[in-house]
């Protein structure tokens, strides 16, 4: 079989169309996947940020920072935090998380803001108005499901 050099140049520029055509498919897909993970780590920080007062509060046993010391008790001092920076955050973020784990902090949310008793559900962070919930210290229980929030604020 002889081929002559119209041939070859066509055979050579279809195999450039393809191989141009694949490039720019998969530089496509991966500039894609990495915009996708920029912005979850920028909403996963935004996320994080929203809860530096309660983190510092809760995990440093430090003093309430300055703008928030009009609050008395743990359950004031979180609701004014849900109000004023999580709620926000929460609902943004979780715009960038996956069906499953949307669920998964949808659960972690309520818990950490509602308490259900025998069905009924407590009104927001009310089980942080005592020292002690469920025999736990409620600072510690406040960190612990702040934690579980945030553990799905993982940079990727």
């Amino acid at each position: 079989m002889n081929v002559n050099p119209y041939e070859i140049a066509l055979i050579a520029g279809g195999f450039t169309i393809v191989g141009a055509l694949i490039g720019g498919w998969i530089g496509y897909r991966n500039a894609l996947k990495l915009h996708n993970i920029v912005e979850f780590n920028k909403a996963a920080t935004e996320f994080r940020n929203a809860f530096l007062y309660e983190l510092i509060y809760l995990k440093h046993n430090a003093c309430i920072p300055e703008g928030e010391r009009t609050y008395t008790t743990l359950n004031e001092f979180l609701f004014a935090g849900y109000v004023h920076r999580h709620l926000k955050a929460f609902e943004v973020f979780r715009n960038y998380l996956s069906s499953k784990d949307r669920a998964d902090i949808d659960k972690a949310w309520k818990e950490h803001c509602h308490y259900d008793i025998e069905g009924e559900t407590g009104p927001f962070f009310a089980m942080y108005a005592e020292d002690t919930w469920e025999g736990k210290d409620t600072k510690e229980l406040a960190l612990e499901r702040i934690e579980e929030l945030l553990k799905y604020a993982k940079h990727k």
